[in-house]
């Protein structure tokens, strides 16, 4: 579980970034479409991160509520 996580978040930096560079280069260019993917690139690098936030709390909050089967280790014993 723990290299999944790690592979997720590997990946969102990578989103993360490509959507900062991206907002860079709308923000550079002068053509006719350039400022709505500006805004968009803005709206979406704003949004991203609050989602993924928000995935995570609600996570965290299905995982507590589910059964336990005492017979599979938990993260912690993974360690």
């Amino acid at each position: 579980m723990n290299k999944v996580k790690r592979v997720l978040a590997i990946i969102a930096i990578i989103v993360l970034v490509l959507m900062y560079a991206l907002t860079l280069v709308f923000a550079i260019f002068d053509k006719s479409s350039s400022g709505g993917m500006f805004k968009a690139s803005v709206v979406c690098t704003i949004m991203f991160p609050i989602l993924i936030y928000a995935y995570t709390l609600v996570y965290k909050l299905i995982r507590k509520e589910l059964p336990q089967d005492p017979d599979k280790k938990t993260d912690e014993e993974d360690l």
